[in-house]
């Protein structure tokens, strides 16, 4: 029987780069067939594109949560990855406000073997678990393994034994593993829990719109650029950097700010809290004349228009600087071109 696994966890807390370490390691190490499902709540992936270009057989599914407004995107996706690949493992990464229980009833009525992995932030947990204390419960109460992350960010074991407790009081039966995505910390540990993990009894519950209960807005666009010389993989990585600082100047309660710029290779920038430096993983090589743009922001102190606002003017700043015309040809569900060109 293949094994679901579903990796549940708030915005912003590694799920994407901790799914792509555990996928390599099934593939590679234990030579598993491996299929990941990734689901975005705008119109326009990051994530799905970004594992794709990491090597990983995934399938994308966008414009909601597969919890609730789309479930019905991952029943037919479910069927078809069973019946024309069969394989060993689908991991499952819904967006970051998803609840896993919706998502773990779908996976059993299409006969896997589901398990909720929760991934949580160690460097934000306790803030969020503070803002969100009841959205953060029904997250985390059903995951029958917890996976500590970012613990590579971690300096005092008192701050991580603190979380440590808490996590314990909203799932007892759970059981605990620590790891790094960045380093693959706890990689191997997390994947021996799992073949020894039996999943919990699934609990009815009421149908809940969690784009609604998260309280959040967003802002995706996919922009297609073009420099106007070629650039080097380096000078494309400043401007990714620049465009992601400035952003986190002028937003409002980040949650998870998160843009991809490919075209052979792939380099992806991530934010979740204002305090933090961007976060960068993948590459460009060679030099580079035509790009693609990938952004989905997700706030929860900013309106959609906002967002979208203070994106497209900084990108317009950042054309000037970095040298490229730029058109957004898909934006936040309507299919539209707005082209910019500089003199």
């Amino acid at each position: 029987m293949s094994k679901a696994l579903i990796l549940s966890g708030f915005l912003g807390s590694g799920k994407t780069s901790l799914i792509l370490r555990l996928g390599k390691y099934f593939a590679e190490d234990l030579k598993k067939k491996v299929v990941i499902i990734v689901n975005e709540i705008g119109e326009i992936g990051v994530d799905g594109d970004f594992l794709k270009k990491s090597g990983m057989d995934s399938y994308e599914i966008t414009e909601g949560c597969i919890c609730c407004t789309v479930r019905r995107d991952l029943e037919s996706t479910l069927s078809y990855v069973l019946s024309s690949i069969a394989p060993d493992y689908v991991l499952i990464e819904p967006t970051g406000i998803a609840f896993p229980s919706v998502i773990k009833k779908i996976a059993r009525k299409n006969d896997l073997d589901a398990l909720v992995i929760g991934v949580a932030d160690a460097t934000r947990f306790v803030k969020l678990y503070s803002e969100s204390r009841e959205f953060i419960e029904r997250q985390v109460r059903e995951a029958e393994i917890i996976s500590i992350n970012k613990i590579d960010c971690i300096k005092s074991q008192a701050e991580l034994k603190v979380l440590t407790e808490i996590l314990k009081q909203l799932s007892p039966k759970a059981k605990i593993v620590f790891t790094s995505a960045k380093t693959g910390e706890g990689i191997k540990e997390l994947a021996k829990l799992l073949s020894s993990t039996s999943g919990f009894e699934v609990l009815a519950e009421e149908f809940i719109d969690s784009t609604v209960e998260s309280k959040a807005s967003w802002y995706s666009a996919k922009i297609s650029v073009r420099f106007k010389k070629p650039t080097s993989g380096v000078e494309v990585k400043s401007f990714g950097i620049e465009l992601m600082e400035s952003l986190k100047n002028r937003a409002g309660n980040i949650q998870h700010y998160k843009i991809l710029i490919s075209n052979s290779g792939a380099l992806k920038f991530g934010l979740t809290r204002k305090e933090d430096a961007v976060s960068v993983d993948g590459s460009l090589a060679g030099w580079i004349v035509n790009a693609t743009i990938n952004v989905l922001l997700i706030d929860k102190d900013l309106s959609s228009e906002k967002i979208g606002k203070i994106f497209e003017d900084e990108l317009t700043q950042k054309s000037k600087k970095f040298g490229f015309d730029y058109e957004i040809v898909e934006h936040e569900g309507e299919h539209h071109k707005v082209e910019h060109k500089e003199g």
